[in-house]
């Protein structure tokens, strides 16, 4: 797992930290629900951030295990730690060096057509394993994606704890949003609850700014209300270049659109891209 540095210190001191988890720990970033640091080849993902519900850490954990997929971050278990005189549940991750498509973003680092592709194909055979254990994620964006060994070919999807169980009662109380704004489907949007298709728009938006150089949607210099948001999505994502592969072209047209039921599936998407 690769997290992103959000805060200068981490909410526990990390002299008592270091301690528990050895003598070369870092700290990768501080998140919604915890702090994330490296220990060895283990990310090691502490929720002492917002009151967690202990149900989303089961999904969790539950969700990652039914999952067996290089694009989708291993899991190796849940522990709990003691720090003065607190328990903390801390999730147990491998590490991902390499960095995540956020960094390559804020860098300019663009990917080439042939890169773009290779990782699309990559995404979508991740969401394929996680959708076909019966998990969404709701929250796919840049910064939750780690490109293993720096490589566009081998991203791995991190940051499940947004992930539901599709055969279990949501913890969620719709409407309400859970999630990026920036890479929400309009349903998500609109407060509905999201689906597998909805993890598609997600992996759409990225690819087509990964093209496109910039977001195909909003202005990062520029502050968006959610109807402001809805009307831009509706008024449909320009289209990409025709100089890129037309089953390029047509995936990435799929995967956005308004539409759920436009944007097909995993399966059906690869199999456009000459796969399944």
């Amino acid at each position: 797992m690769v997290a992103r540095m959000s805060s200068p210190e981490p909410r526990l001191p990390r002299h008592l930290v270091i301690p528990l988890l050895g003598s070369e720990a870092e700290l990768l970033g501080v998140g919604t629900y915890g702090d994330t640091w490296r220990s060895g080849d283990r990310a090691v993902k502490i929720l002492c951030g917002a009151p967690t519900d202990p149900r989303r850490v089961t999904r969790e954990v539950e969700a990652l295990q039914r999952v067996d997929n290089p694009h989708v971050v291993r899991l190796y278990g849940l522990r709990r730690l003691s720090i003065s005189s607190n328990d903390y549940q801390a999730l147990e991750f491998e590490f991902v060096p390499g960095g995540d498509i956020s960094e390559r973003i804020t860098a300019k680092d663009w990917p080439t057509v042939e890169q773009a592709t290779s990782l699309l194909i990559a995404l979508l055979q991740g969401l394929q394993a996680l959708h076909e254990s019966g998990s969404i994620h709701r929250d796919l964006k840049p910064a939750n994606i780690a490109l293993r060994s720096r490589s566009w070919a081998l991203p791995v999807i991190l940051d499940l704890g947004l992930a539901k169980q599709l055969d279990a009662s949501t913890v969620t109380i719709y409407p309400g949003l859970l999630g990026t704004p920036a890479y929400m489907a309009p349903e998500q949007l609109r407060g509905q609850p999201a689906h597998k298709a909805s993890d598609l728009f997600a992996v759409g938006v990225v690819i087509h700014q990964l093209l496109l150089g910039r977001h195909p949607l909003y202005d990062p210099s520029e502050s968006y209300e959610l109807p402001d948001m809805l009307r831009l999505i509706e008024s449909g994502i320009p289209p990409i270049s025709l100089e890129y592969p037309e089953a390029l072209r047509r995936v990435v047209t799929r995967l956005t659109s308004v539409q759920a039921y436009r944007r097909g599936s995993t399966r059906s998407n690869l199999q456009i891209l000459g796969l399944g």
